[in-house]
């Protein structure tokens, strides 16, 4: 169910907005009329809501500029290959810029709540039983022909169609007939309402939270595509363009999953979701920071850390994506790591064992840990470049910074963004800007060299 993702989403949202806000979000009592969802939708801000994020859709939702929720069902039925042609006739009737009109005046009870365009199965069938005259059974066997392109049975069913909507209602023939032609097109699209509707409103929940709980629910979307980079790229500039700043990972601040920083309409990147960092790792750190309240430095974080679940792997990784920042430079901490490690380990050993002088017991001497070790400074710093390649590799994109940050303003005066580039345009030219990360060849059927970049 194409759902599932969303309502996940929705539920990792609404534990945090607990977590961090103390607000229970119930849907199930939440109305279908909330002036900012609508908002929302209306400035074409849906990134990350179910079934209304594609560029196409944000396009047609700031023409629309939905106010209701049969706005939303409608839009989620129309926006596909067949009925797509219809979404600027039914903007411009919304607005009053063009007439409302209907196929037929009978069927005006049937069309009006989409100003007189056939966009549901539901509609013909309520035509036909108005209309027409025909029983429920009769419906759903229309229903089926069209839904399932049976051809056969629409021609036999087209007299019935026709001669009952005369018969049943003195409906105009020619306008019938001409109805019946646009029906056998909407057979290639029909949509049940049903099914829109649910689609709906899983829309517009997701609007709801976005709109009135920005943070927790970008921080759930991210979660949801934590192992997705061109996602995350995307959501992150999302976060950017509504002022939240999405943060690294950080011992002190992070959690499995990517959290928002309270108060402060930031996102921390969840410790997962950096490489080599396994579930185990994680635990060990987040059991420990729930024990002993945050770490206070390196060596604190090592004494307190199980070592036996936070490997070397997890010790480089973090380091590399910035998640000790506070207690020294990255540099300085791998360049001192092993005896960071080694202190860490001592410690832990010796607070397991209870050996000390008090007891008198043998090795009690070799057990006994420096309450303290000084880090030297490491001879080389590494570079802003070299700092994130290592977040690339590590986290899968750039996210404390850019190493096109300082042509920003030369890409915006000279070149077009990827998502302006439309289909339209093929066999134009276009000056695009971005750095080339991985360049594959490959000998193509008649022998010529082509090039993935």
């Amino acid at each position: 169910f194409l759902g599932l993702k969303n309502l996940s989403i929705i539920s990792t949202a609404q534990k945090i907005i607990k977590r961090t806000y103390g607000v229970d979000v119930d849907l199930s009592k939440l109305g279908l009329d909330d002036k900012k969802a609508y908002e929302l939708l209306a400035r074409g801000d849906s990134t990350g809501v179910f079934q209304l994020e594609s560029a196409g859709m944000k396009r047609y939702l700031r023409e629309l500029k939905p106010s209701k929720f049969e706005d939303i069902i409608a839009m989620v039925a129309l926006y596909r290959p067949g009925p797509m042609s219809e979404i600027p006739k039914f903007i411009a009737r919304k607005h009053g810029e063009e007439p409302v009109t209907y196929y037929e005046d009978h069927m005006e009870n049937a069309l009006k709540n989409t100003y007189g365009i056939l966009v549901y199965q539901e509609q013909f069938m309520q035509i036909s039983k108005e209309v027409c005259g025909f029983t429920g059974g009769q419906a759903d066997t229309l229903r089926k022909a069209v839904g399932k392109k049976k051809i056969d049975l629409m021609k036999k069913m087209k007299g019935e169609f026709i001669e009952g909507a005369v018969k049943h209602s003195n409906a105009d023939r020619g306008k019938v007939e001409a109805f019946w032609e646009h029906l056998e097109e909407f057979a290639n699209y029909c949509f049940n309402k049903s099914h829109a509707a649910c689609y709906a409103l899983i829309a517009y929940w997701t609007a709801y939270i976005k709109a009135h709980y920005p943070d927790a629910f970008m921080a759930a979307l991210m979660t949801a595509d934590s192992d997705d980079t061109d996602r995350l790229a995307i959501e992150i500039a999302e976060c950017r363009s509504m002022g939240i700043e999405v943060l690294g990972p950080d011992v002190n601040e992070s959690f499995k999953d990517f959290a928002i920083v309270p108060h402060e309409n930031k996102i921390r990147f969840g410790l997962l979701a950096v490489k080599a960092v396994g579930g185990g790792a994680v635990d060990a750190v987040l059991n420990a920071r729930k024990a002993g309240g945050k770490f206070t430095s390196i060596l604190d974080f090592a004494k307190r850390v199980n070592a036996r679940q936070f490997n070397k792997k997890a010790w480089d990784s973090l380091i590399m994506t910035g998640a000790f920042d506070q207690f020294g430079t990255r540099s300085d901490l791998l360049f001192n790591l092993e005896r960071i490690q080694e202190y860490g380990s001592k410690s832990q050993k010796e607070a397991l064992s209870g050996q000390t002088d008090l007891f008198g017991f043998a090795g009690a001497e070799d057990m006994r840990v420096e309450s303290s070790i000084e880090l030297i400074n490491a001879p080389k710093q590494h570079t802003d470049k070299e700092r994130l390649t290592w977040e690339r590799e590590l986290l899968g994109l750039y996210v404390s910074a850019h190493p096109l940050d300082r042509y920003v303003k030369y890409f915006e005066e000279q070149t077009q963004p990827l998502s302006q580039v439309q289909p339209n345009t093929d066999g134009q030219k276009a000056t695009i800007g971005g750095i080339v990360i991985d360049v594959r060849t490959i000998i193509t059927k008649s022998g010529t060299k082509m090039a993935f970049v």
